[in-house]
């Protein structure tokens, strides 16, 4: 019995490993995303890598993650720049509309209606880094696919946005928190209430939204890549396709 509970392969064993896995791919991302421009090719990689080693059990997480964050810095870093530059405009009038709305009541159908319209950049931003990180693109096409994808399953990219902006919340809110505990007493900051959102929530995030991209990408996947070798000399397929 003893050799069943630590025998690395037990649910308990792996579970514990998943979870750390989690946690350690949210750091990366974090610490990743700092320079800002770079958010992109982290959140690509971030993706990559929850789908490949923690899903898939392909590969080690820590490999998977800087692989595709190194190759996806030449088209990420510009598609970061525009999309942070974009979703910062858009948000600020969210902010204004709301404000003119509170003003004055006949602003309220514009506000409903600019909300609702949100809902196709913040759906197109759900596909962004995942597609970088399984296609290749130039930025132009990314943002083009990444637009289209998300009016093509409209249903799964209401999902995606919902499911992705209470992740974005939440964060928001432990990092809220722990700068308000902070300025209080900085002895607070270890209470991992503050903190353990931060580091659960962005690779949760990915998990939960391969769920619905894998199943969407697998419909623009070749079965066979082109440029492969025949059959009798065909090489493994890619480990999106096992």
């Amino acid at each position: 019995m003893l050799n069943q509970v630590f025998n690395p392969d037990n649910f308990l064993f792996r579970a514990v490993g998943k979870f750390a896995d989690l946690l350690f791919l949210s750091l990366a991302w974090l610490v990743c995303s700092l320079p800002v421009v770079t958010i992109g090719p982290a959140t690509a990689a971030l993706y990559y890598a929850a789908v490949k080693s923690v899903r898939r059990g392909e590969g080690r997480v820590g490999q998977s993650f800087f692989h595709s964050f190194r190759e996806n810095l030449k088209t990420g870093i510009p598609a970061s720049a525009i999309a942070v530059a974009a979703g910062f405009l858009l948000c600020n009038g969210m902010l204004l509309t709301r404000q003119m709305a509170r003003a004055d009541s006949g602003w309220t159908a514009f506000c409903i209606a600019y909300g609702v319209l949100l809902l196709l950049p913040a759906g197109a931003a759900c596909y962004l880094f995942p597609v970088l990180s399984r296609f290749t693109f130039g930025v132009g096409g990314l943002f083009s696919a990444s637009f289209l994808l998300s009016i093509r399953h409209l249903p799964s990219t209401v999902v995606l946005v919902l499911l992705n902006g209470q992740g974005i919340l939440i964060c928001a809110r432990g990092l809220r928190s722990m700068l308000d505990a902070y300025r209080l007493s900085p002895q607070a900051i270890p209470y991992p209430q503050y903190w353990m959102p931060l580091l659960i929530v962005p690779a949760a995030a990915a998990l939960l939204s391969s769920l619905f991209l894998e199943r969407i990408f697998k419909k623009y996947t070749p079965p066979k890549q082109p440029g492969c070798p025949d059959e009798t000399n065909s090489s493994p397929a890619p480990w999106y396709l096992r």
